[in-house]
């Protein structure tokens, strides 16, 4: 019996399907990234795009100065605070001296001669404070602060308040009525009335009523 001759089929790969899906699905990866465009990201309280920023007022000048200077005058009394040692004077040239500082801190045109001055003033509360109960000195001490300070007081007056002409004068005034040739013991109530008249002007200067 003759052999009948069988053909065998030529095994097909499996490879060409495998590369062609591979093919596909990187197209489709492909098209689908160039597609999307990331959105940038939104800082927590700004814009897109916008970092977050938040917004600080400028700090205002320091106010404790007046504060104090005030409540100084306020609370205490030249005749029942008198002693040889001139506390009174002494704080009251101080407590000013910051607040005269703390107005000048919102003064843009003061410039920083004020600073020195008001450097100035502790300067000389400091020598009346050191001077000896005796020494004949303790007028002159007190007259040459009060006349730096209101200078210093008419000066922001007359570029600022100009309304307060006739307080910072009267402040002036008192200063230039000490007597730097009599005991300062026996010139209370001329002290009084210069810190008296001096607190009106820092009252008006910082928004108070005078």
């Amino acid at each position: 019996m003759a052999e009948i001759p069988i053909e065998r089929k030529p095994q097909r790969s499996w490879w060409p399907l495998a590369l062609l899906a591979l093919l596909v699905l990187l197209g489709v990866w492909y098209f689908t990234n160039s597609r999307t465009v990331d959105a940038p990201a939104t800082a927590a309280g700004g814009e897109v795009g916008t970092p977050s920023v938040t917004a600080t007022a400028p700090a205002a000048g320091s106010s404790e100065g007046v504060t104090q200077f005030l409540a100084f005058v306020d609370q205490q009394n030249a005749q029942r605070n008198a002693s040889v040692s001139h506390d009174y004077a002494v704080t009251g040239v101080r407590r000013l001296a910051a607040a005269i500082g703390d107005l000048a801190a919102g003064d843009s045109l003061a410039g920083s001669t004020v600073t020195q001055q008001v450097a100035a003033l502790n300067t000389v509360a400091d020598s009346l404070a050191a001077s000896p109960a005796e020494a004949l000195t303790h007028a002159d001490y007190v007259r040459a602060a009060f006349l730096s300070s209101a200078e210093l007081l008419q000066g922001m007056q007359q570029r600022r308040f100009p309304a307060l002409a006739d307080q910072a004068a009267a402040v002036r005034a008192s200063a230039e009525s000490l007597d730097k040739g009599r005991p300062l013991l026996e010139q209370t109530t001329q002290v009084q009335q210069f810190f008296e008249r001096a607190a009106a002007v820092v009252r008006g200067m910082s928004g108070g009523s005078a």
